[in-house]
């Protein structure tokens, strides 16, 4: 195994977890289930007011949001707005609430100004925003929280890229998301979001930006990932790249 993919995944991508085995019941879970469901559904209807008043909203898909007993959305990254924006969008299919966000851990954020006394710490936990366990050499050990949260049908946000573009192209993917689907069983639902990059806030009071989101069709575990053994970092990376190259033509139709 290549573990070298794997470890830069779960720098990059950074959570807290503990859970590894499945349990019938899960405190840990159960709590953030209640925290993030309680601020989601209290932050989802305004974020979707302020996204239909301070720009020009368009969704696209949102049909195939059909089955929302565990599900992965994988989304490309281009602003910090681009979680927010998915959460809010997703207002009006609350029974995907609560949604839980693969995020970098505050460490990552020591010398980012404002950002660290907010991203990675208990606020950002409180809202879905779960930080990766770092300083791992496998996906199962980073990944522990997400994984108990899908066998629990809980649903997750990914940005398989692991940092926002700067050009607004999808980067390289790392294979997180293909393992948690492998893992759980559970289907991975490409998003593309298109319009936030470098966005200002007088971009978004002057109503400047056409903002689309699109949510394409689930790609199923068993077709995902077939032939392969458990454990092949380059086999997820690979996955994960026909996931996001979905989500790439998205963003050119």
């Amino acid at each position: 195994m290549q573990t070298t993919e794997v470890k830069e995944y779960a720098v990059s991508s950074a959570v807290a977890g503990s859970i590894v085995a499945p349990r019938k019941y899960s405190p840990r879970i159960t709590l953030a289930s209640f925290s993030a469901g309680g601020f989601q559904f209290l932050f989802a209807p305004i974020m979707w007011f302020l996204f239909r008043i301070f720009t020009r909203i368009e969704v696209r898909g949102i049909e195939n949001l059909a089955t929302p007993n565990g599900v992965i959305l994988a989304v490309n990254h281009t602003s910090e707005l681009d979680g927010p924006l998915v959460c809010a969008t997703l207002f009006h299919a609350r029974k995907y609430l609560p949604l839980f966000f693969v995020a970098k851990g505050k460490s990552f954020y020591r010398n980012s100004g404002w950002r660290n006394f907010f991203y990675g710490g208990l606020l950002f936990k409180l809202i879905g925003a779960m930080p990766v366990r770092s300083g791992h050499h496998d996906y199962e050990a980073s990944l522990a929280f997400f994984i108990a949260a899908l066998q629990r049908n809980k649903n997750v946000l990914i940005f398989p890229e692991g940092e926002r573009t700067k050009d607004g192209k999808i980067g390289e993917v790392h294979g997180g998301v293909a393992f948690l689907s492998e893992k759980t069983g559970k289907s991975v639902i490409p998003v593309a979001v298109n319009g936030l990059l470098q966005m200002s806030f007088l971009d978004f009071i002057l109503r400047r930006r056409v903002i689309g989101i699109s949510f394409g069709k689930p790609l199923r575990s068993g077709s995902l990932i077939s032939g392969h053994h458990l454990g092949d970092a380059e086999k997820y990376k690979s996955a994960a790249t026909v996931v996001m190259e979905q989500s790439g033509r998205m963003l050119a139709s």
